[in-house]
C-alpha cells in the first residue's frame, strides 16, 4: 500500500494508493484493469494470463504494465496489495485461497466458489487474515437495481410477493459451470441485495441440454421462509439476449429491462392481476456510472475501512446454498429440495 504524497490532502488526509495485480485477461480482465486505473486510489502493477496472445494484447494497450504467466509472481510481490481474479469459475476458489494466504485483499468474479463449503472456508480465511474479500456481483452496483431497492423500501409498492426474471445470454456457454451457476447467480445476488429473504425450498427444471448433458436453459424456482417466491428463467441462446425483471408487490408491479438504453424502471399501479399498463409511470436513473467502476470504488472504500462489502463471503455463501440445492433438484428431474436453516458464517 503506497501513500500518494503528491495528491491533494484535504483535511490533512493522505490518499492511500492500493496496488493491484489482475489474474485473467480474457473478456473481463481488461475491463477490470481499465476501471482500476480510473479509480481514485488504485494502481495496477501486473497482469497475469497463461496465454501469450492475451499478455501481448494487454501490453499493446497498457505498455507500462508488467505481464506474467504465473500467478505465483503476484503472491510473491510485496508491492501488490490486492488481487482481482477474472479466470474461469472453477479456478476462483483455489486462486482466492492462495491470494488470501499471501496476505492480499481480493476481488473475485462470480461465483466465488462452486460449493457452500468452499465458500465458508474462504470466508473464514479472509476473516483470519483480516483481508477484504469482495465478489463482483456487478448488477447490484447498477443504478437501476439501486433504484429498485429504494422503491422497495420507500415507494409504496406494498409487501413484495414475487420476483420473476428472464435472463438469456446470446451464444455464450461457460466452459466449466452450468447455466444456473453462470446466469441465475446474477438474479440471486439481486434478490440478496433487495431483500435478504431466507430460502426454504428450491426446484430447478432443465429445458434444453448440451451434448455433454448439462442444461443450456433452465427455470429456477425458490420459495422463501415468509412465503415469497422467485422464478428465474435462464439460458444460453444463440439468437436472443434478454435481461428482464418483474417485481410484484401488493400495491404495484415494477418492470426492469436491463437492456433498455434509457435504464428506466416502469411502475404499474394496482394489486397483482389488476395492473393497467396505461397507468404506468417511469423512473429514469439519475446516475449512469459504469457498475464496474462502482465495484472498484466500493472495494477501495472497504480496504481503507470506510465500508463493509455489499457482496462479501456471507452473500456468496447464501447464493451457493441455493445453487447447490438447484443442482440436486435438476438431478431429481425438478423435484423440490429443502434448504435447512443454517448459521451464516461471519464476514
Amino acid at each position: 500500500m503506497v501513500t500518494n504524497a503528491a495528491a491533494p490532502t484535504d483535511k490533512a488526509a493522505k490518499i492511500l494508493m492500493i496496488v493491484f495485480g489482475v489474474i485473467g485477461c480474457g473478456c473481463w480482465g481488461p475491463k477490470l484493469i481499465r476501471n482500476l486505473l480510473a479509480g481514485d486510489g488504485a494502481a495496477v502493477k501486473t497482469a497475469c494470463d497463461r496465454r501469450p496472445d492475451r499478455r501481448a494484447e494487454i501490453n499493446a494497450v497498457w505498455p507500462s504494465l508488467r505481464t506474467t504467466a504465473e500467478a505465483a509472481d503476484l503472491w510473491r510481490d510485496p508491492e501488490i496489495d490486492a488481487i482481482a481474479i477474472a479466470t474461469p469459475a472453477s479456478t476462483h476458489a483455489a486462486l482466492a485461497r492462495e491470494a488470501l494466504l499471501a496476505g492480499k485483499h481480493i476481488l473475485v468474479e462470480k461465483p466465488l466458489a462452486m460449493t457452500a463449503r468452499e465458500t465458508a472456508a474462504l470466508l473464514s480465511l479472509a476473516a483470519e487474515r483480516r483481508r477484504v474479500m469482495l465478489v463482483d456481483h456487478t448488477f447490484i452496483f447498477s443504478e437501476p437495481v439501486r433504484r429498485l431497492r429504494e422503491l422497495v423500501r420507500h415507494d409504496g409498492l406494498g409487501e413484495i410477493a414475487a420476483y420473476e426474471a428472464e435472463r438469456y445470454s446470446r451464444g455464450f456457454q461457460a466452459p466449466d459451470v452450468n447455466v444456473l451457476w453462470d446466469l441465475a447467480v446474477h438474479d440471486l445476488s439481486i434478490l440478496q441485495f433487495l431483500f435478504g429473504w431466507e430460502p426454504r425450498r428450491v426446484a430447478a427444471v432443465a429445458h434444453r441440454m448440451l451434448p455433454q448433458g448439462e442444461p443450456s436453459e433452465a427455470t429456477l424456482s425458490v420459495e422463501f421462509a415468509a412465503g415469497q417466491r422467485a422464478e428465474i428463467r435462464v439460458g444460453w441462446r444463440p439468437e436472443e439476449k434478454k435481461r428482464c425483471t418483474r417485481l410484484i408487490g401488493a400495491q404495484a408491479t415494477v418492470l426492469y429491462d436491463d437492456l433498455d438504453p434509457a435504464g428506466s424502471l416502469a411502475i404499474i399501479p394496482g394489486p397483482p392481476g389488476t395492473e393497467t399498463a396505461a397507468a404506468q409511470r417511469r423512473i429514469s436513473p439519475v446516475d449512469r456510472a459504469e457498475p464496474l467502476r462502482r465495484v472498484v470504488d466500493h472495494l477501495l472504500e472497504c480496504i481503507d475501512g470506510r465500508a463493509t462489502p455489499l457482496a462479501g463471503g456471507s452473500e456468496a455463501w447464501r447464493i451457493s446454498r441455493i445453487l447447490e440445492a438447484a443442482e440436486r433438484s435438476l438431478r431429481l428431474a425438478g423435484q423440490p429440495v429443502a434448504i435447512e436453516a443454517a448459521t451464516i458464517p461471519e464476514n
